[in-house]
């Protein structure tokens, strides 16, 4: 089960970035010749595609970590002293350990969430350059 980490790592070894995902990703691509320019298209519809397959495996890996909360939380029971105060107490007790499980599976989520954000914004700024790059090619053609 890979961490949020080692997603943002994969990442960047994909752009080929140096630096930090959380910090934000600045790209910029220089052409001057019609084969370079199409070199650089392929190169990033090859980025793009990995990028997706990446964020593809972020979203199981998330699905993943709900369902386990999820059966987690469908297995909560009152505490021993909540059943004997009453029925009050004894929902209570289940709610309170359900909000601490949802806020202990957001807290977890939550990094996973951030690499999809910088994947996304990485995913923008290609699909900007590739658009320059075929403009470019159209003028210089």
């Amino acid at each position: 089960m890979p961490s949020a980490d080692e997603y943002a790592k994969r990442v960047v070894k994909i752009i080929g970035a140096k630096g930090d995902l959380k910090k934000g990703v600045q790209l910029r691509w220089k052409w001057e010749t019609v084969p370079e320019a199409k070199q650089h298209l392929a190169s990033i519809r090859q980025m793009q595609k990995e990028l997706r397959q990446v964020k593809r495996e972020i979203n199981a890996e998330m699905k993943a970590i709900r369902a386990g909360y999820k059966a987690r939380s469908a297995r909560v029971q009152a505490g021993f002293w909540a059943t004997l105060a009453g029925r009050g107490a004894a929902r209570r007790d289940i709610a309170d350990k359900r909000r601490n499980l949802r806020e202990e599976r957001d807290r977890v989520l939550a990094p996973y969430d951030a690499v999809k954000l910088a994947i996304d914004d990485v995913l923008t700024q290609l699909e900007g350059i590739k658009l320059q790059l075929q403009s470019w090619m159209d003028q210089h053609q």
